[in-house]
């Protein structure tokens, strides 16, 4: 009696807990429909008439290259280490169309391999461009914290700052069309009466490729080639969880110059790990909303391996563990699916023991629902974001790689069991992690606002790989 009251509370809880992510992912797949891409209410005051009258020559200075600039948006990057597709990436960022924008790097040491690769970029865009170097006058915040922050303040002491200022990572490939599509909504919400429903910050999503296109990459290692797959599985079942609480992934994310102005985000990076997560709350307290930036997905790729991609993982949750408030709900979703895989397994152990074949069909059955459900939402969200991607004005063809073939799709059954478990085993990492090492810096977490950085170095031939340093 005992084992038929167990199978059928697994059974139901497997079942009903599927189907409570699957609405979800509805009402993520419904918001991030593609939009037209006309142009926007309030886009022509951000729209350039010429080229930039700001002139770099990526001197290295602490202080900006450049003198004063009017540009209505001001995108700014932290950059240490000379990743692959970096000059492609970078170089996307200096040709967005339809919006007066300059771009602002920052770099942690004049001595970084990125800093030569910058002046790689194509010459006809060097008037886009300035080059910011940090002052290491801190170990209390991240490097990236940092730097961000010293380069916004200068910005704001312009006598002209930008309108807006738009973040993102130099290892996402952004479409043309990028920052008009994430500055839309906060333009098209301008002229909202009450500032506490205007629109204060918006966040685009990333998109990681599932499977490496090229038959060298198939060929690869095994481990790399699986690495990827469980990055891609727990990035495209995390979307719709940010969507659902307002995180903001720091590829991709913009914000009115009045929020950072308001006070309160900067100083809270002078003393962070992470910068984007938190974000919500600030804008919050300015009184504004974060909304996603409709069908905008930036698009990325890294070989790694399994034991790589679930410290990167634990390290996202760490992230939210300690700069947002839905980190929660996040963990018990993680326990509560390897919880419910967990019983269903001994339950079925138990049955077959006990010969219940009945209660081993009916369990067997509801697990079979389960995992049906998320070959659903995979299929679903792999859908809506071919469409979003292919509405996006990239300059290359998207990636057909994640189009269907029998030996992708034995091998995507096995990256989602994987995931499964390297889930949870990231969210328990993340609840316990006490240090953590980025872009080969290592920094002792005590709390929120408790950030030390133990070393530093340069980045050079000295760091780990970038499959050990794990970047973000």
């Amino acid at each position: 009696m005992l084992l038929t009251l167990a199978a059928w509370g697994v059974g139901a809880g497997l079942v009903l807990f599927a189907l409570v992510q699957w609405l979800v992912v509805i009402h993520y797949l419904r918001f991030m429909q593609p939009q037209s891409t006309g142009q926007s209410t309030g886009l022509s005051d951000l729209q350039s008439t010429g080229p930039s009258t700001v002139s770099t020559t990526g001197q290295s200075t602490g202080q900006s290259t450049g003198p004063g600039t009017a540009d209505a948006c001001a995108v700014v990057i932290a950059l240490r280490g000379a990743d692959p597709r970096l000059l492609t990436n970078l170089t996307g960022h200096l040709q967005q169309t339809q919006v007066n924008h300059h771009v602002h790097f920052v770099v942690d040491s004049v001595d970084d391999p990125v800093v030569p690769l910058l002046h790689r970029l194509p010459a006809e865009l060097r008037h886009r461009w300035t080059l910011h170097v940090l002052r290491l006058e801190s170990d209390t915040a991240s490097l990236k914290c940092l730097g961000l922050a010293q380069v916004v303040r200068e910005l704001l002491h312009r006598s002209d700052p930008p309108d807006y200022f738009a973040f993102a990572d130099g290892d996402g490939e952004v479409s043309r069309d990028w920052l008009k599509r994430l500055l839309d909504p906060m333009l098209t919400n301008s002229s909202t009466d009450s500032p506490a429903l205007a629109i204060g910050a918006t966040t685009g999503h990333r998109w990681y490729s599932c499977f490496p296109s090229s038959t060298a990459d198939e060929d690869g290692a095994t481990s790399h080639l699986f690495g990827g797959i469980v990055r891609y599985f727990w990035n495209l079942g995390s979307l719709p969880q940010m969507h659902l609480y307002h995180v903001v992934w720091g590829g991709s994310w913009a914000v009115r110059r009045q929020v950072l102005a308001h006070g309160g985000l900067l100083e809270s990076w002078d003393k962070a790990l992470f910068e984007d997560t938190q974000v919500s709350t600030w804008v919050a307290a300015a009184g504004y909303r974060v909304v996603t930036a409709r069908g905008l997905l930036v698009r990325s790729y890294e070989s790694v391996g399994v034991a790589a991609a679930t410290r990167w993982i634990a390290r996202q949750l760490l992230d939210m563990r300690l700069y947002h408030p839905s980190f929660p709900l996040t963990a018990c979703h993680a326990i509560i699916s390897l919880g419910l895989q967990l019983l269903a397994a001994a339950v079925v152990v138990a049955g077959v023991s006990l010969g219940r074949w009945e209660v081993v069909t009916g369990t067997v059955a509801a697990a079979a629902v389960y995992q049906a459900v998320y070959l659903l939402i995979w299929w679903q969200l792999q859908q809506m974001a071919d469409r979003c991607l292919a509405n996006l004005s990239f300059d290359s063809a998207v990636d057909p790689a994640n189009r269907w073939t029998w030996s992708r799709g034995w091998r995507a059954i096995i990256g989602l069991l994987l995931t499964q478990l390297c889930y949870p085993l990231a969210t328990l990492l993340a609840c316990r992690m006490p240090h953590v090492t980025w872009r080969g810096i290592r920094y002792r977490i005590r709390g929120p606002q408790q950030i030390q950085r133990i070393n530093y170095h340069v980045y050079g031939s000295s760091t780990p790989s970038l499959d050990a340093q794990e970047s973000k």
